[in-house]
C-alpha cells in the first residue's frame, strides 16, 4: 500500500416509508412471511476519510468521529464498527480515520450504517481492491454490524444507504436481499419531496435498546408486522402506477399506527401530541423515522398547509430534503 493515501467517501442517509420492523432477521428468518421495506436515499450525507497517518505522531491510529481515540493497535479501538472492520479486512497500518455528517447520529436516518458502508468503501480503496458494487458494500456492512459487532438491528439501512434512489428491499429467509429500484420521473420525485417535511424532535437516541425490545416482542407481533409488509407491497404497486403525496401520506399514517404497537418505546407523549397537532393543521400522515424514540418526525404536508403546520410545530426544527440516486461513492482518492 502507498505510504500516503488520502481517501474520502460520501454515503447518503435514508428515509423509509413502509415496512420497518420486517427487516429484522428474527422476523423474516422465523416466520412464514418475507420482509419488505420501501425507502429512498436522500441528499444528506456521511463523509468518511481514511488517511495514512504520519510517522511523527506518537500514536499509530487516530480516530475522529463523535469522539476522539488515539491508540497503538486495532485491538484497543473502542469504536466497535471501526475495530471490527479493520480486523475483518486485516488492516494494521498507521491510519487516521475521521467522519463528519450533515445530520447528527441517532436521528433515525441510518447514519450508523451509512458510516459502516462509507468506511468499507474507503478501506477497500485504501487497500487497492477492485471497486465493490454498492450491493456488495451493503452485504459486507451487514456482516460487520450484525455478525461481528452483534448489533440487534435490521438489514434495511445498509442497503438503503449504499444503493441510491427510491427502492423496495425484500428480505427472505436464508436468501440474499432482493432490491427493486424505481425510476421516478423528475416531476413525480419533486412533487413527493415538495410535500415532505422533517421535524427534528431534539431527542437523539441509540436504536439498539428499542430494536432489542421490538425483537423480543416479535413472536407476539407477527400479524402486525405482516400488515406492515402488506402496506409496503401496496405502496410498491402505487409507485409503479402513479404515486402521489396523498397516497404516500395515507400509507405513512397507517404504518405508523401499526408500528407504535410493536414496542412501548417507539413513541412517547410529546411525539403523539405534536403528531396530532400536525394532522389537525393539515398534515396527511407521517411517522418517526428509524426505530423510534426520538430523531426526526417525517410528515407529508400539502404545500398550502405547510406554513400552518410549521407554525403549529414551532418547538421542532423543520428541514427539507430531496431524493438522490448516486448512493455510496468515493469522491477523493489520491
Amino acid at each position: 500500500m502507498s505510504a500516503n493515501k488520502y481517501i474520502v467517501s460520501k454515503t447518503p442517509l435514508r428515509i423509509s416509508f413502509a415496512g420497518g420492523g420486517s427487516d429484522l432477521p428474527i422476523f423474516f428468518e422465523n416466520s412464514n412471511s418475507y420482509g419488505k421495506v420501501v425507502s429512498t436515499s436522500i441528499d444528506k450525507y456521511v463523509y468518511v476519510t481514511v488517511k495514512s497517518h504520519g510517522e511523527v505522531f506518537k500514536e499509530k491510529i487516530r480516530l475522529n468521529y463523535s469522539s476522539t481515540e488515539t491508540v497503538d493497535s486495532v485491538e484497543l479501538i473502542k469504536n466497535e464498527i471501526i475495530r471490527c472492520t479493520l480486523k475483518h479486512l486485516n488492516i494494521k497500518d498507521r491510519l487516521y480515520i475521521s467522519s463528519i455528517a450533515d445530520i447528527p447520529h441517532g436521528t433515525g436516518l441510518g447514519s450508523s450504517s451509512a458510516f459502516t458502508v462509507g468506511l468499507l468503501n474507503c478501506l477497500h480503496a485504501y487497500r487497492g481492491d477492485k471497486q465493490l458494487s454498492q450491493y456488495e458494500l451493503a452485504e459486507e456492512a451487514v456482516k460487520i454490524e450484525l455478525d461481528l459487532v452483534g448489533s440487534p438491528i435490521g438489514l434495511q439501512d445498509q442497503y438503503g444507504c449504499a444503493i441510491g434512489g427510491f427502492k423496495s428491499l425484500k428480505f427472505i429467509k436464508s436468501s440474499p436481499v432482493v432490491y427493486t429500484k424505481f425510476e421516478l420521473s423528475d416531476m413525480t420525485n419533486k412533487a413527493i419531496f415538495r410535500d415532505i417535511l422533517l421535524f427534528w424532535t431534539g431527542d437523539s437516541r441509540s436504536a439498539n435498546d428499542i430494536l432489542k425490545d421490538q425483537s423480543d416482542n416479535t413472536n407476539n407481533k407477527i400479524e402486525e408486522i405482516m400488515r406492515m409488509v402488506d402496506l409496503a407491497s401496496s405502496l410498491e404497486e402505487s409507485i409503479k402506477e402513479d404515486l402521489n403525496s396523498e397516497f404516500l401520506g395515507e400509507y405513512l399514517r397507517k404504518g405508523w399506527e401499526i408500528k407504535k404497537t410493536l414496542s412501548k418505546k417507539i413513541s412517547y407523549s410529546k411525539i403523539d401530541k405534536y403528531y396530532d397537532i400536525a394532522i389537525k393543521n393539515g398534515a396527511i400522515g407521517g411517522k418517526l423515522l428509524g426505530a423510534g424514540g426520538g430523531g426526526f418526525l417525517m410528515l407529508v404536508v400539502p404545500q398550502h398547509s405547510q406554513k400552518q403546520v410549521i407554525k403549529a410545530m414551532d418547538c421542532f426544527k423543520c428541514i427539507k430534503v430531496s431524493g438522490e440516486n448516486s448512493g455510496s461513492r468515493i469522491i477523493v482518492n489520491i
